[in-house]
């Protein structure tokens, strides 16, 4: 089970225990203002000579002066990191700079970098950023990545990071505007709440609807709480019962229940996976980081829920 978190200051030296293993075949470079593609091999087995040190000093100056540092966890390990500066840079002074990007070797292309690259530009935004600054390693993969993001070359880079890595691609994304101004921790969000519904029952009518009632518990707190509560539930159940099935589990079933549950995900902002084992609801939190989208394990994690308490 992956969990985002705030990181602490001591916690910083868990950065490099991130599997940094990559085989780069080919790197970008700047000709004429413009990216060109080239072959380039390297077999990166780790992170390189004297990163650690210089690394260490800034990443941990930057949250001392109030950057934001943010780590993905499975289990008790660091998979995934992002640290966003606190101080503007640019003309005008309106780009804040993704510091740190990372995701261990063995989660990657899994959505999970995008997740931090979005919830790196949502606090970006809050504090009043226009712009993000990147400046981001030459390899195909990573300019890639960023790329499809919507991040575009820097038309004037940062001198002082440029001198710092003259050797790197200097990016520069765009902060999509909230309506109203409405800040991040603010904003409605669609949470699909997904939990257990044919698990542990034996098919049991009434036992599922009480797996349904435990889901639809979630749904009052976060509608009060202003966002947007969905079930897979109440968009399958009465498609299964129009297309004729006749039994849970059946062709019927099959063909609607989980597929319209995906579906749903594409318009949704996170998941709160709740209840116990459950397929179907690890499939949804599976398919919701694919999509880089953040998943919620309690209430209280979700924006504007922090003093809810757990439905009993």
């Amino acid at each position: 089970m992956i969990i985002g978190r705030m990181l602490q200051r001591d916690e910083l030296a868990l950065v490099w225990t991130i599997d940094r293993r990559e085989v780069i075949h080919n790197t970008y470079r700047l000709v004429d203002g413009a990216l060109a593609l080239r072959p380039d091999y390297f077999d990166m087995q780790g992170w390189p000579p004297g990163d650690h040190d210089l690394s260490t000093r800034l990443l941990r100056e930057c949250c001392d002066h109030g950057g934001w540092c943010y780590g993905l966890f499975d289990g008790e390990q660091l998979i995934g990191v992002a640290v966003l500066e606190r101080r503007f840079i640019g003309q005008p002074a309106d780009m804040l700079q993704l510091v740190f990007l990372h995701v261990s070797r063995d989660y990657r292309d899994q959505g999970l970098g995008r997740q931090l690259f979005m919830r790196a530009a949502d606090v970006a935004r809050a504090q009043g950023a226009r712009r993000m600054y990147i400046s981001a390693t030459p390899s195909e993969h990573t300019i890639g990545f960023y790329r499809g993001l919507g991040c575009t070359l820097s038309p004037e880079p940062d001198p002082a990071l440029l001198a710092l890595e003259p050797d790197d691609i200097h990016l520069e994304f765009i902060l999509p505007e909230r309506s109203e101004g409405m800040p991040a921790e603010k904003r409605s969000l669609m949470i699909l709440i997904a939990g257990p519904y044919r698990s542990g029952t034996g098919d049991d009518p009434a036992k599922m609807a009480a797996n349904v009632a435990v889901m639809e518990a979630y749904a009052l707190p976060l509608f009060r709480a202003g966002h947007v509560p969905m079930l897979g539930e109440w968009f399958a159940l009465p498609l299964v019962h129009l297309a004729g099935s006749r039994q849970v589990g059946d062709a019927a079933f099959a063909e609607i229940f989980h597929p319209i549950a995906e579906r749903l995900l594409e318009h949704c902002d996170g998941v709160l996976r709740v209840g116990g084992p459950s397929q179907g609801a690890d499939l949804m939190v599976a398919v919701a980081q694919s999509h880089g989208l953040q998943v919620y394990h309690r209430l209280a994690e979700i924006p504007g829920c922090a003093d809810l308490h757990e439905p009993t």
